[in-house]
């Protein structure tokens, strides 16, 4: 039986405890692009709107910029929580091909 080699030390993280990963924050050109793209908010929100009451929009960008419109001022819809999932249908199928399966080896 071969020697057992020790096992090597986990390697060291990046940074210490209390570091920050980016410790010299956002880039000005992120900050700059940012407040540029927010100027535009009201030519933006305008163009949606203009979409949305045009009569030659096709009907999937009406619904994209209305989409876009809702979400901007309510925020996106929560996803319900219905706690089935479909996985209780699934388990009594794969039970009564199991039931199934072992009557017929003559197990049950």
């Amino acid at each position: 039986m071969p020697a057992s080699r020790p096992k090597p030390n986990p390697p060291a993280s990046r940074w210490q405890k209390g570091q920050s990963g980016n410790p010299t924050g956002r880039s000005k050109a992120s900050v700059e692009l940012q407040s540029l793209a927010r100027a535009h908010t009201p030519e933006a929100f305008a163009a949606l709107v203009r979409v949305i009451r045009s009569k030659h929009a096709p009907d999937a960008a009406v619904v994209s910029a209305a989409r876009e419109i809702l979400d901007r001022g309510w925020g996106r819809p929560a996803l319900p929580v219905t706690g089935d999932l479909g996985f209780g249908r699934l388990v009594e199928a794969l039970e009564a091909r199991r039931s199934k399966a072992s009557a017929a080896s003559g197990d049950g």
